[in-house]
Formats: structure tokens, C-alpha cells, sequence
């Protein structure tokens, strides 16, 4: 399981990370083919999403290892929690402050729900947090060796 979690991991990082930039450097074109020009290209905004969706992805392995577990109760407290408070922020500031707050206030979503995947899936898989961020970067770390 250690393994699996830690290969999810790597897909997810590496994958998202080719998506986020791929997307990022390209999405000008890409958002003119595909609405035909009629919406103009917001860079900022882009990029911003980019970072919420690239964080989502993240923890995704992470929050499937506690499904297949049945502990994803905190989880889901947590993001029906953060969904709440980001709708209510995004209400509140949205017209004032823009799109481009609006979107980072989806990032910042993010940020709990992640910590907890990755806390609760490492303690699950009796992993270690150092270990598990350098299987990133390091092939035998990567394959669940310690």
C-alpha cells in the first residue's frame, strides 16, 4: 500500500506538474481555438486556477487510499467545510476584489484538505513524511524501498 500511495504520488506530481505548465504556457491558444475568440484570454486568472487544480491533483492519491480505507470522514468534514467558507468568501469579495482573488480563495481551499490527505494516507501506510516527499525524486524511494 506504501508503494501504491507513493507511486500515486509520483504520477499525480509529475503528470499535473507537465499539465500545469503545458496548459499555463499554451492556454492563450488553446482558449482561442476553443471558444473561437469570443472570450478574452485572462493570463492571471489562468494561472491561478492552473495552481488550484494542480494542488487538487496532489492530494487525489492520497484521499483515494483513505476512501478505499473507509476513514475519509474527517476528509469529508474538512471539504465540506472549506466549500462552505469558500463560497461564503467568494460571495463576500468576488465583485469588490475581482476574479483573480476570487479563484486564489479555491487555492487556498486546498491547503487543509491536502494537509490532512497527506498526514492521515502517511500515517495509514506507517510511511515517513521525509520519504515520502523524496520518493519524488529518488527511484528506490519511489518503488516503497526504505
Amino acid at each position: 500500500v506504501r508503494q501504491l500511495h507513493r507511486r500515486g504520488f509520483f504520477i499525480a506530481f509529475w503528470i499535473g506538474l507537465i499539465g500545469f505548465l503545458s496548459i499555463g504556457y499554451f492556454g492563450d491558444s488553446i482558449i482561442k481555438v476553443w471558444t473561437q475568440n469570443s472570450i478574452p484570454h485572462q493570463q492571471t486568472l489562468l494561472w491561478i486556477l492552473l495552481t488550484a487544480a494542480y494542488a487538487n491533483a496532489l492530494w487525489q492519491p492520497s484521499w483515494v487510499l483513505l476512501m478505499a480505507t473507509n476513514r475519509h470522514h474527517a476528509i469529508s468534514k474538512i471539504f465540506l467545510l472549506c466549500t462552505v467558507i469558500s463560497i461564503i468568501l467568494i460571495s463576500l469579495t468576488a465583485e469588490r476584489f475581482g476574479l483573480e482573488f476570487a479563484a486564489t480563495i479555491l487555492i487556498g481551499m486546498e491547503v487543509p484538505l491536502m494537509l490532512h490527505a497527506f498526514s492521515s494516507s502517511i500515517s495509514i501506510t506507517k510511511d515517513s513524511k521525509r520519504l515520502f516527499f523524496l520518493s519524488l525524486i529518488h527511484p528506490a524511494i519511489h518503488r516503497g524501498a526504505d
